[in-house]
């Protein structure tokens, strides 16, 4: 195996026990769907690969990194 790969398979299963590991807790919340993306995409991943990871379609990652790029609009007084 290649030094690149390797270093490929380390990222994404580091990916994979932060997401894991914040949404372990029986009693705790769960981790919305948007914050899985939020810090997937955080770490590198690629759309296509985030809809992979949570077993999404890609349309629906892309809408929700959209959305997550926009800045919140503060509403008039």
């Amino acid at each position: 195996m290649e030094d690149g790969q390797l270093r490929e398979i380390t990222k994404r299963l580091d990916a994979l026990i932060n997401l894991t590991l914040q949404g372990a807790g029986r009693d705790g919340p769960h981790l919305p769907v948007r914050d899985q993306i939020r810090i997937l995409s955080a770490l590198g991943f690629r759309p296509v690969d985030i809809a992979g990871t949570l077993g999404k379609n890609a349309g629906f990652i892309n809408k929700e990194l959209t959305l997550l790029r926009k800045p919140k609009r503060r509403s008039r007084p």
